[in-house]
């Protein structure tokens, strides 16, 4: 939902009219309820291998929905947005940046007006893709758009200065997740017991945790979550998008993803512009995290490097808002 709350906006602003179909997963209403959004809500298949099936769901929403309210164009991610565009047979921008979900890309390459990908996308999708110098988490937090509120550090007993680590844990619950595991049980108390000694950590997760590890469960609400990014010492996760959204904040982060080779964005991020690094062995992301903490300010480097990515991206809403504007679907930039 963050991707896509300052083009509501301005679609809003614009005197535009906004529906919002949302999926019932993580935090996602939460953030809508949070932003004061008027949305629709459906509950996908929990069932990672069985997500396929959410089309039908889709297919027979969309027919309900076509009569009801007519919309001139669609915006949104990989297959469900491009299926509702479809059948309301109406332009679509439809945005992906996992290459490993190859059947989902190909249908969406059907269906979609145009694909939009980031500049380092490793997979051509024919003449409907366009390639962008931006990632999708650019969209709300480019610096034009996110402001750090070190009062975050309150909230979760940190005081100014003092060093914590995130350790964020993913649900692979995904279509893109099929074939992929994230950080074992074991592999998360192995982290603690060499980390614990050196910092503070906090553990967030998108599943519930067990009893011994609740201790460490981050207590805030969902959208202060990249405030705690930005002032973090350092990320270790097992998810994409934190990943991602870690590194343009500028804070050093230790991806643990079996096949982070196969991702563009994840390759540019630690081969272009240090800000990533990426593993697939738990025993040498926890060296890597270790000499990371024991830096005196192992933050500034990063920082650095995070400037030299932003001298080369934009922010993403501009792209869409020109793209809106150059079909006919905006009144004003």
């Amino acid at each position: 939902m963050h991707t896509w709350k300052n083009m509501i906006k301005h679609i809003k602003s614009n005197g535009g009219q906004v529906f919002i179909r949302a999926r019932n997963y993580g935090n996602t209403l939460i953030l809508l309820r949070c932003l004061g959004f008027d949305y629709r809500s459906f509950s996908p298949i929990s069932s990672r291998y069985f997500k396929p099936l959410d089309m039908v769901k889709h297919l027979v929403y969309c027919i309900k929905i076509k009569s009801k309210f007519k919309p001139s164009v669609v915006f949104g991610f990989g297959i469900d947005a491009a299926i509702i565009a479809k059948i309301c047979n109406v332009f679509s921008l439809i945005f992906t940046d996992s290459e490993p979900v190859g059947i989902q890309n190909t249908i969406t390459r059907w269906l979609s007006s145009i694909i939009l990908t980031p500049s380092c996308y490793r997979i051509n999708l024919g003449k409907k893709q366009l390639k962008v110098p931006s990632y999708k988490e650019l969209a709300y937090l480019h610096p034009n758009l996110f402001y750090p509120d070190s009062s975050v550090l309150k909230e979760i007993g940190v005081n100014e200065g003092e060093k914590y680590i995130i350790l964020r844990c993913n649900a692979f619950d995904a279509v893109h997740d099929i074939n992929r595991n994230g950080l074992t049980l074991v592999d998360k108390y192995g982290l603690l017991k060499e980390l614990e000694p050196l910092t503070k950590i906090f553990i967030s997760s998108e599943t519930s945790l067990s009893d011994p590890l609740k201790q460490y469960e981050l207590p805030t609400i969902v959208n202060r979550i990249h405030h705690i990014l930005f002032f973090a010492t350092l990320l270790i996760t097992d998810t994409g998008t934190m990943a991602t959204e870690a590194a343009l904040l500028g804070t050093p982060t230790l991806l643990y993803l079996s096949n982070y080779y196969n991702f563009g964005n994840f390759n540019e991020l630690e081969y272009k512009y240090s800000l990533v690094h990426c593993f697939n062995d738990p025993s040498l992301l926890s060296l890597k995290a270790i000499e990371l903490i024991k830096l005196r300010n192992p933050n500034l480097d990063y920082l650095v490097n995070r400037n030299n990515l932003l001298q080369e991206k934009v922010n993403m809403n501009h792209i869409l808002i020109k793209l809106l504007n150059e079909y006919g679907y905006l009144n004003n930039s």
